[in-house]
C-alpha cells in the first residue's frame, strides 16, 4: 500500500521503517501468491497496473474496517460503561451518596449499585466489583488501597 501511495520502493521504506530490498521482496512475494502483477516498475517511477489498483481498493476498505475495529476496541477501553456494584460499610453512606452525582455526570454510561454492610462479602459470588470498607484488611486474597488516612 505505500509503495503504490508513495510511487516509490524507497519512500515506501523509508516511511515502514525497513530497507527497499525488503519492500520490493514483499512485494515480489504477494504478486507471486496472488499470480498477478500488482505494479509497473521502471528504474525512477512505480505506477499500479488496473489488477494492482482493484486490489489496493480492497484492502484500503478492509484495513479501514480494521481501523474503525481498533478505534472502536479502544474507545471502549477507555469509556466507563456498565454496571458497577459496590459495597460499603453503612458510616460511609453519606459521603459516597452525596459523590454520586459527580460520578454520574462524569460517566453517564454506568449503572451504579449499592449495598450497605459491615460484613465481609464474597466479591465474586455476590457479583461485587469495589468493597470500601474502614479499618485493615484481614490476610485476604484481595487487593487493598488505602484511599484516605484518618
Amino acid at each position: 500500500m505505500q509503495t503504490a501511495e508513495r510511487a516509490s520502493f524507497r519512500a515506501a521504506a523509508a516511511h515502514l521503517g525497513v530497507t527497499p530490498t525488503a519492500v520490493s521482496k514483499a512485494v515480489a512475494g504477494l504478486e507471486a501468491e496472488l499470480g498477478v502483477r500488482l505494479l509497473h516498475r521502471t528504474s525512477r517511477h512505480v505506477a499500479l497496473t488496473p489488477e494492482g489498483a482493484t486490489f489496493l481498493r480492497a484492502c484500503r476498505g478492509a484495513l479501514d474496517q480494521l481501523q474503525a475495529a481498533q478505534d472502536e476496541v479502544l474507545h471502549a477501553a477507555r469509556v466507563a460503561e456498565g454496571p458497577l456494584a459496590v459495597s460499603m460499610s453503612p458510616v460511609l453512606g453519606r459521603t459516597v451518596i452525596d459523590a454520586l452525582p459527580r460520578l454520574v455526570s462524569r460517566y453517564p454510561r454506568i449503572a451504579v449499585r449499592l449495598s450497605f454492610t459491615d460484613q465481609l462479602v464474597g466479591l465474586v459470588e455476590e457479583a461485587i466489583d469495589v468493597a470500601v470498607r474502614i479499618g485493615e484488611l484481614p490476610d485476604s486474597a484481595l487487593v487493598a488501597r488505602r484511599l484516605a488516612v484518618p
